[in-house]
């Protein structure tokens, strides 16, 4: 689990090496990896695998049903394009796609475990 000295750091890490990659060109102008929000917003569940684990997309009439390996992962919309994850609280993500990865990212190989009223901690 981050600490608020971890999270300062990795993000001093991450700003040093964005202003790097965009001062030499190399920084693109659109994630590689598809989005999944048109594909579930037509009603077909998105799916893929990302690091090892499933990460499931399904548009509910209360909005996105993201699910990694099968459990739930609690998203909060804070407005248009803008998501944070029980396990990446710290973190303001574009879609539930980038949620979901970044929680895969921060699970680290453990699974989510359901604590009731639809929140998530991490097992390890």
């Amino acid at each position: 689990m981050l600490n608020r000295r971890d999270v300062i750091r990795r993000g001093g890490a991450v700003a040093i090496g964005v202003a790097g990659l965009g001062a030499a060109g190399y920084l693109p102008a659109k994630a590689q990896r598809p989005d999944a929000s048109e594909e579930s917003r037509a009603g077909r569940p998105y799916r893929e695998s990302y690091r090892g684990r499933t990460i499931q997309i399904h548009e509910t009439e209360y909005g996105p049903d993201v699910r990694v390996d099968g459990d739930p992962l609690h998203l909060m919309q804070l407005g248009a394009n803008a998501y944070v994850s029980s396990t990446c609280h710290y973190e303001v993500l574009e879609s539930p796609l980038q949620a979901a990865r970044a929680a895969v990212d921060e699970l680290q190989g453990a699974r989510l475990l359901d604590i009731g009223n639809g929140m998530n901690f991490h097992r390890m």
